[in-house]
């Protein structure tokens, strides 16, 4: 990591337009480096924030003082989630966050192991599961957010695979509209 001791001696450098190429490019390459990592934590926020907004619904009782949301003896979650296709827009989410941070709490079902994931799903079913057993109360699922939730690493992670794939995607298409153009298969 950098430190800000050496940002602030180059942006000296500057100011005094003492600057070589080379530090030029390095400024400029610590500045996008900065600026990425702001950005990638700056959406993690905005997740979290979406997630904490939709845990006092999910964790709501009903008159009898069992869970309105989410179905007490499987834990199956009956309301839309913010990663959800049908739920991201009601929890302010584009839908390309809520797919990286669907993602994300996809690879985290794979992975199994250490401290129990809030979330499961469940491919037989395509439904989206809370560890009620786990995590009994909002408290305890918010203490969770708070210390397991989504993180600037895993998101990074997550949106860098997304774009190869896109990418890859993107690059099938105009292979296949040349060969069209040219008129071989």
């Amino acid at each position: 990591m950098i430190s800000f001791d050496k940002v602030l001696d180059a942006t000296r450098e500057i100011a005094t337009g003492k600057v070589s190429l080379p530090t030029r490019k390095a400024v400029s390459r610590t500045a996008e480096g900065i600026d990425r990592s702001s950005d990638l934590q700056a959406y993690v926020e905005k997740v979290k924030a979406s997630m904490l907004k939709f845990m006092p619904w999910l964790y709501e009782k009903n008159i009898i003082d069992y869970p309105a949301n989410f179905d007490r003896h499987t834990g199956q979650i009956l309301i839309p989630v913010p990663w959800g296709k049908n739920g991201y827009q009601v929890w302010g989410l584009r839908s390309w966050e809520a797919e990286c941070l669907r993602k994300v709490l996809l690879d985290r079902c794979s992975k199994r192991g250490g401290v129990p994931e809030l979330f499961d799903y469940s491919n037989y079913t395509r439904r989206w599961y809370v560890q009620a057993s786990d995590y009994p109360t909002l408290e305890h699922a918010l203490h969770w957010l708070k210390e397991c939730g989504p993180n600037a690493h895993e998101w990074e992670a997550v949106t860098f695979t997304m774009a190869k794939d896109r990418n890859g995607r993107r690059e099938k298409q105009r292979s296949k509209l040349r060969r069209k153009k040219t008129g071989s298969r």
